[in-house]
């Protein structure tokens, strides 16, 4: 976990420590009185004050020893790269609540800036790890240079093992990342899907175990927790969201249970309609290669020319490459079916699409606005995750996206001419 009180060196933590001073003067002014010339505060004000001073310090406290322990872990982690990659300044990044809880740090460096991610092992192991960079590491071979490319420690390794998390240290790719609700143009759209295209292009030649035609298994996926969902699993999440509605005066965690009782309400109404398709789809055979299995505009870099750059590739593996092209289009285009068509326009200017394939981008879409959500809700109110304040409002705006998106959905419906 990356805390949210940290600070880039020591003098941070004494800066704080003289502002909650400082607060707590302010506090005993305003609460103080003048009685005969004289300022009086009565025992049980500065009583209470010194226990607030006490608990916000403690709290300060607590969180800067804890960063310190992050630090020595990232700089264990650093000391396996050569010198120059690991004396600087290092700082955590703040970071979409995901699945993985993976953790991000900002390194400046000598050679230059670098991110180091770090996963547990828990969510992800050391050969899909290894598979990950395989594939990244062909697609630069095969001239696509839009990924960053895991740096070698000193042993000539991509990956450093430590306190059972995996540990990348990543060159710094420079761009801006299009806002949750920030409107795109239908040329970040076709400078999107022509990037995606070519990292398909590059990908499909990654020799795989597999037959080079099959079932999507991220649909068999989605058709068996959709199924899961249908019984018993959809009305105890109603029950713990409804108990928590009941228990709950946060204004942030009311909006959050408001979104999550909307998302349930498009589940009922789509029931075995979404079953049909997803069957459906889990019968078509279509072209597996490598994918990157979420491609959303939180991964993209763009500046004045296009996309620059892409990052975050935990989620890669092999699959149809209409994964990648529901969810880049979902993310970015919503329902716009101009900008589908643009994309999709783009897209099969470098790479045909059959009709199985396009069929396939309808039913991963759906699955997006539904099941994805579904997942939030699920770590949010069954397994009880703990997520900061920030983390919340991430989520609270990726619902309110999906529940915008579904407000305007008719099943079945195509966002594209096919």
């Amino acid at each position: 976990m990356v805390f949210q009180l940290n600070f880039p060196d020591e003098k941070g933590f004494f800066y704080f420590a003289c502002g909650i001073i400082h607060l707590f003067g302010i506090f005993y002014e305003i609460q103080t009185e003048r009685i005969d010339g004289k300022t009086v505060c009565s025992p049980l004000e500065l009583s209470r004050y010194t226990v607030t001073l006490f608990s916000i310090s403690f709290f300060a406290f607590t969180s800067f020893l804890f960063r310190k322990m992050d630090i020595k872990t990232v700089r264990t982690v650093l000391s396996e790269y050569p010198e120059d990659y690991r004396i600087g300044k290092i700082y955590p990044l703040f970071h979409f609540a995901s699945l993985s809880n993976a953790e991000y740090w900002l390194v400046e460096a000598e050679a230059g800036n670098f991110c180091l991610r770090g996963q547990s092992q828990e969510t992800l192991s050391v050969n899909h790890l290894q598979y990950i960079q395989a594939v990244l590491w062909h697609a630069i071979y095969e001239g696509f240079d839009l990924v960053p490319l895991p740096l070698e420690t000193r042993q000539r390794k991509g990956i450093v093992e430590y306190a059972g998390w995996l540990w990348e240290l990543l060159p710094w790719l420079e761009g801006h990342k299009i806002d949750s609700f920030e409107k795109v143009d239908s040329t970040q759209i076709v400078s999107a899907m022509l990037t995606l295209a070519q990292f398909h292009e590059v990908t499909s030649t990654f020799p795989l175990p597999n037959e080079p035609l099959g079932l999507s298994p991220t649909i068999q996926k989605h058709q068996a927790r959709w199924k899961s969902w249908v019984g018993n699993e959809i009305h105890e999440l109603a029950n713990r969201i409804r108990t928590r509605q009941r228990e709950t005066s946060d204004l942030q965690e009311t909006e959050l249970i408001r979104e999550s009782l909307l998302l349930l309400d498009h589940f009922l109404m789509f029931g075995g309609d979404a079953m049909a398709m997803f069957a459906r789809g889990g019968r078509l055979s279509v072209p597996i290669q490598p994918i990157i299995g979420n491609v959303n505009r939180r991964h993209l870099l763009f500046d004045e020319g296009g996309l620059c750059g892409m990052i975050d590739f935990k989620e890669l593996g092999a699959d149809s490459v209409s994964l990648d092209i529901a969810s880049l289009l979902g993310s970015l285009a919503g329902n716009d079916p101009k900008l589908w068509n643009y994309g999709l326009k783009a897209y099969r200017s470098i790479r045909p699409l059959s009709d199985e394939e396009l069929y396939l981008m309808i039913v991963f879409d759906f699955a997006e606005m539904i099941l994805s959500g579904l997942e939030w809700l699920d770590l949010l109110f069954l397994k009880r995750r703990e997520f900061r304040p920030e983390q919340k409002q991430a989520i609270l705006e990726r619902l309110r996206w999906q529940s915008a998106r579904l407000n305007q959905y008719r099943f079945g419906q195509t966002n594209f001419v096919a």
